[in-house]
């Protein structure tokens, strides 16, 4: 039979990993126009929520425009910066997760074998 604390570890590995990824997204925040515009956003860089006052109708378009553009990047620099340093990267979990799959499938193989090999055995002493 294999020694199966290699498989251990990796799953080990995963599970931590999933729950990390599993934590509650940060919100980032972001403000322009003196407050009169308020931004949130999430990951994956999704606009959560818009809060405009009434009184940027009477921005000029081009303020506007600018305004938003630089409340919304706020946010996301703001969410960026909110995330953990060690944030997962879901690319190498899921090269761990099929290495997972891979070495339970060869080690369940490896124990089939050695059970069907135990009964062949148990079989031909029965026969004896």
């Amino acid at each position: 039979m294999t020694d199966s604390s290699a498989l251990t570890n990796l799953i080990s590995e995963a599970a931590a990993a999933l729950s990390a990824a599993s934590v509650e997204s940060p919100v980032g925040s972001g403000a322009a126009a003196d407050g009169l515009i308020a931004v949130r956003v999430a990951l994956p860089g999704r606009v959560v929520d818009m809060d405009l006052d009434p009184a940027v109708l009477r921005l000029p378009v081009a303020v506007l425009a600018e305004s938003l553009t630089s409340a919304v990047n706020d946010a996301l620099a703001d969410l960026q910066a909110r995330l953990p340093s060690g944030s997962v990267d879901l690319d190498v979990l899921g090269s761990r997760l099929h290495t997972i799959q891979r070495e339970t499938a060869r080690q369940f193989s490896a124990f089939t074998e050695s059970l069907v090999d135990a009964q062949a055995a148990l079989a031909r002493r029965a026969g004896r």
